[in-house]
């Protein structure tokens, strides 16, 4: 065989050019054509099965690489491939295979301006037409690398001029400067949606500092380490820069890593950003052309060390200048870390008033997120009777005890607090049967803080071998646990055979284990078991956490089964399971499976920069003073003057004049969160109230909430008419209901806080989470009752509302 093709090969390289061409040739020459296009052939089938393993099969066609420098990459390496192959040719074809191998390492090294001559033959050495050929593509290929070289390093280059120019612009003072410490997914989302909150790119600017990993070594600022970490910018953050148009610049230094605690507990500042971060133009940009917010942002994975950065950033010269250059100058940090006691110690250190930290907690973000929404709300899980109690039980799955997982467990037991039907009117004001099953395959090892924080609780501990663990530190022993925490694997067999049971009478699932893929299977396995054993889907709702979905893939997953459903509904009502023609094949919505906490919807300027859940919350404590005040005022009483929102916090922080510099108490710093978390979950759970009053009295009744002649005197708990007229005695009879079940959410919020109840009624201790109101509804004053009915009458709008809203 070897002989045949040996042959073949000679007949056609010295008898096929003669006879076709007739005239006299170079061997050599014809030998390289042939040989040129056997090799070619060769190595073509080598890209393409290369290519064909690297890309999808996609519409009926093999996609290729569409980016530019991809294809001349590979169009160089094919030519120098088939040049190496060729100049390496020794007896007979066969070596152009056995060649081949050393022929794509030598293309390769071309890359990287490597030039292996010596590879060749001496007789190519002397074709001038195979050496033009060979010195061409080396050429081209050192084009490329150039180019990519020129896309990476020439990007800082350019990055750094631009910094330049911004520090020497004249009149380049903007009001707002946002500082990005690192670019990862989270600050990529808030840094765009900060980009499309201004109107005007004369009002803001965005600089991203990129950050080195190998500490603050004086080896990293210099030589070929520096370029080789210009190089390393990957091209997603690359393309993600390009997009954002913002500034942006490198330090070499870990700023949490800094040693400048000796300095910062002195009072001393330290000039970080110039001597030791080496970022000059940031900080001339920060100190000279910023006129009113400078926003420092660490949104990184490691909580830690974004804490210690802003705790060493906060002492820093550049800043302290800043801020007590102008009354209206603020510098606020944010900080990615768990909503806890540890890590919010960093929001009440405070050097000066106008320096704020907020941490950032997408978890808790998230389950705030649902509170805004009031279908998702547990009210709408529960048959409301006509005067506002409720008639059937709520019950609760929460699979994943984590972070989510434990803010889910306190907004239902918080949110899903109501007035059993039946307890209304004279004797006990009872809770609404209410449970909630929580399964984490670590329970026992992660459950315990959960546990020691809520002691007045009823809870109990369910092990994997069957052990009961009850905690009840209630007086009332015998009390049915409200919360019960297994120790079950999502995965396992003892958990679905469980759940079969549970999914017959479940109203509300919560999935926020940690992967998004499988907690949305987990949702799609309950979603077939409810509808196999639950007689309907009326009351029922699997919500399920997600935080990355860029493709949309959960998403669509989500809407194809609440799309099925739908069309199932229509077709069983019509009698034609099989077949419908109602529920279009696009159609959106978002029930009974819900996708939440999505990375785009929680890291946005609404949420993490202007705080748009605490605006709310500083929203409805001012209608609630504002509406006690017109009340008052209405009545011909004194109106006593309330603190606002930022005169609590300066009391109680203890930076009002004559406590500048001291210490806040640990039970001013309590009772300051106590109160501001109380302001939020009234402004959320006023849709819950809203709610029950609706379905309890329809839309017609409603209208007398608007009424401003219809109102209840201040430390009062009746209502009437301004002309003495008695009210309708649904609308009274509903209002009641409603006061007390602002009292259970009051008490479950607090239960949940940690606090516990004290025999006297006014009793009250922030350090030791003592609460004398955390009593059933009919031990309470009329006095503290009213405290409930001031609260139901602002959700309402009841009250004088229009002199509430002037």
């Amino acid at each position: 065989m070897k002989d045949w093709f040996e042959q073949l090969f000679n007949r056609l390289f010295h008898w096929l050019p003669e006879k076709i061409f007739e005239w006299d040739v170079d061997p050599y020459f014809w030998k390289l054509v042939f040989m040129g296009l056997v090799v070619g052939l060769i190595a073509a089938a080598v890209l393409l099965a290369l290519l064909a393993s690297l890309n999808k099969y996609k519409n009926g066609k093999w996609t290729v690489p569409g980016k530019s420098l991809t294809r001349r990459f590979c169009l160089i390496w094919l030519a120098g491939f088939i040049i190496y192959d060729i100049g390496m040719y020794s007896e007979g074809p066969i070596s152009l295979f056995t060649n081949a191998p050393m022929a794509v390492i030598h293309a390769f090294e071309m890359f990287i301006l490597e030039s292996d001559v010596a590879a060749i033959h001496d007789s190519f050495h002397e074709n001038w037409f195979y050496m033009f050929l060979f010195s061409l593509v080396h050429l081209m290929a050192a084009g490329v690398s150039l180019i990519f070289v020129i896309k990476h390093f020439g990007f800082n280059i350019f990055a750094g001029f631009r910094m330049f120019m911004e520090t020497h612009r004249r009149n380049g003072g903007k009001k707002d400067t946002y500082v990005f410490w690192g670019m990862n997914d989270p600050s990529y989302l808030l840094a765009k949606s900060i980009k499309q909150n201004y109107s005007n790119d004369d009002d803001y600017r965005i600089i991203v500092v990129r950050t080195g990993s190998d500490g603050d070594s004086t080896s990293v600022r210099n030589g070929l380490e520096r370029l080789f970490n210009f190089l390393s910018l990957k091209n997603k953050d690359l393309e993600r820069l390009r997009e954002l148009g913002c500034l942006t610049t490198s330090t070499f230094t870990d700023l949490s890593k800094l040693n400048v605690s000796d300095l910062r507990d002195s009072g001393q500042a330290v000039d970080l950003f110039r001597t030791h971060l080496d970022l000059c133009q940031l900080a001339k940009i920060l100190s000279l052309k910023t006129t009113e917010n400078i926003h420092l942002f660490f949104l990184g994975d490691d909580a830690a060390s974004n804490i210690q950065s802003i705790t060493n950033l906060k002492a820093d010269e550049t800043i302290l200048d800043f801020v007590q250059g102008g009354t209206s100058r603020k510098v606020k940090f944010y900080c990615r870390a768990r909503y806890n006691s540890v890590h919010r110690v960093i929001e009440d250190d405070h050097l000066l008033e106008n320096i704020e930290v907020k941490v950032v907690d997408s978890s808790h973000i998230s389950i705030e997120q649902l509170k805004q929404n009031v279908e998702l709300h547990p009210v709408n899980y529960v048959n409301i009777e006509k005067d506002a109690t409720v008639s059937s039980p709520f019950n609760a799955l929460v699979v994943g005890f984590g972070e989510v997982g434990i803010d889910a467990v306190r907004f239902l037991y918080e949110f899903g607090a109501f007035v059993k039907h039946g307890t209304a009117k004279g004797g006990k004001v009872e809770r609404s049967d209410f449970h909630c099953n929580v399964v984490d395959a670590r329970m026992p090892v992660i459950a315990g803080p959960f546990l020691a924080n809520a002691p007045a609780i009823t809870t109990e501990l369910m092990l994997k071998d069957g052990t009961k663990i009850p905690r009840r530190d209630t007086p009332d022993t015998d009390a049915t646990p409200l919360l019960s925490l297994h120790e079950l694997d999502m995965k396992g067999v003892v958990f679905f055979k469980k759940l079969e049971d549970w999914v017959k009478t479940l109203n509300y699932v919560v999935i926020a284990a940690n992967d998004d893929e499988q907690n949305m299977a987990l949702a799609v396995r309950i979603f077939k078991l409810a509808v196999r054993y639950r007689p309907d889907m009326e009351h029922f709702r699997i919500l399920v956490c997600v935080k990355d979905d860029d493709d949309g893939h959960i998403r669509r997953t989500a809407e194809h089964y609440n799309r099925l459903w739908a069309a199932e509904q229509v077709g069983r009502k019509n009698g034609t399971p099989l077949h419908q023609k109602e529920v279009p094949a696009n159609e959106h919505t978002d029930a009974p499976i819900t996708v939440f906490g999505l990375s785009d919807t929680i890291y946005t300027y609404e949420y993490i920069v202007s705080d748009e859940l605490e605006v709310k919350a500083r929203e409805f404590k001012d209608r609630y003073d504002r509406s006690i005040a017109a009340l008052r005022q209405q009545l011909g009483e004194p109106v006593q003057k309330t603190d606002t929102w930022d005169d609590e916090y300066k009391d109680l922080m203890q930076l009002t004049e004559g406590f500048i510099g001291k210490s806040p108490t640990f039970s001013g710093m309590m009772r300051l969160r106590r109160i501001q978390s109380q302001n939020l979950q009234n402004c959320f759970h006023q849709f819950t109230k809203q709610r029950m009053a609706q379905l309890a009295l329809g839309d017609s009744l409603l209208k007398v909430f608007s009424s401003k002649s219809f109102f209840r005197k201040d430390n009062d708990i009746k209502y009437t008419w301004m002309d003495g007229a008695q009210p309708i005695d649904a609308v009274v009879n509903v209002l009641d209901v409603l006061a007390r079940t602002e009292h259970l959410r009051w008490c479950a919020s607090h239960e949940i806080l940690g606090y516990r109840d004290v025999d006297e009624k006014s009793f009250k201790d922030e350090a030791k989470l003592l609460h004398g109101c955390i009593k059933p509804w009919e031990e309470l004053t009329q006095e503290i009752q009213s405290y409930d009915y001031n609260i139901v009458d602002v959700s309402l709008g009841i009250v004088s509302s229009e002199d509430a809203e002037n």
